[in-house]
């Protein structure tokens, strides 16, 4: 009896694991709304970029500069289209992203952007620490409670170092300070400080484009994987941080 029925059941298998595989594989990567196709057809590719040195630079209207903008339009070439760009808050390129609106957003998006629920995120292409750098001739430092340490306006580093009992002082240069510096660890290298074993916080760097559309999220995590490892993200970072 056991025989008998074993045989059925390889035989079940043996008849429905085409099928099975078939509707398993079936267009995978699948983008329900067609968006890798559309910029295919369309023959351009819409970018929505916000204003964040050294990932995306320029202002509206004028072409953007920066990391994030010269590894979109290497990703365009290989689709064989042009870029279409749009300048705009992340507010309102995300709101289009809902909408299709957009193909891809840009400028310094990392993993932890609230809006990583409503639109879709590439994988972390780049991860990166936000640490504390003293001059080279300064004092060693464990500590930054009751220190006064400089940082950039736009760093999002303020309340960091304000929940460690720091008093963030805020500066749009870095350079040639006599105090602490809060920065990532990147920017604290280019600057010539010695990093301290201060770390505030883990960024992982994004890319987003509209939920669901797998097919054009992939082709451009594959794209990204191939030519933004972190040692190339690194010296792009070494030589474009103050443009």
């Amino acid at each position: 009896m056991r025989e008998r029925y074993g045989s059925f059941w390889y035989a079940a298998v043996f008849f429905m694991l085409p099928v099975l595989l078939g509707t398993g594989c079936e267009r995978f990567p699948r983008d329900p709304q067609h968006s890798l196709k559309q910029v295919q057809e369309r023959g351009k590719l819409r970018v929505g970029v916000v204003s964040h040195k050294p990932w995306v630079t320029g202002n509206a209207p004028g072409k953007p500069g920066g990391i994030e903008a010269s590894l979109l339009e290497a990703f365009a070439r290989e689709l064989e289209v042009e870029i279409e760009w749009h300048w705009g808050s992340a507010q309102e390129h995300f709101e289009a992203l809902k909408h299709y609106e957009l193909d891809v957003v840009a400028g310094g998006i990392t993993r932890s952007n609230p809006w990583r629920k409503e639109v879709g995120f590439t994988s972390p292409y780049y991860v990166s620490h936000a640490v504390v750098g003293v001059p080279q001739s300064g004092e060693r430092i464990s500590s930054v409670e009751g220190r006064a340490v400089a940082l950039r306006p736009d760093s999002g580093l303020h309340h960091l170092l304000k929940e460690r009992g720091a008093r963030p002082f805020k500066r749009g240069y870095l350079e040639n300070v006599d105090m602490p510096v809060a920065a990532e660890a990147w920017e604290i290298e280019r600057l010539g400080l010695r990093k301290t074993d201060i770390t505030l916080t883990k960024r992982r760097y994004v890319m987003a484009v509209p939920s669901g559309e797998n097919a054009l999220i992939m082709r451009l995590e594959n794209f990204l994987m191939q030519k933004a490892s972190p040692g190339r993200v690194e010296k792009l970072l070494a030589g474009r941080s103050q443009e």
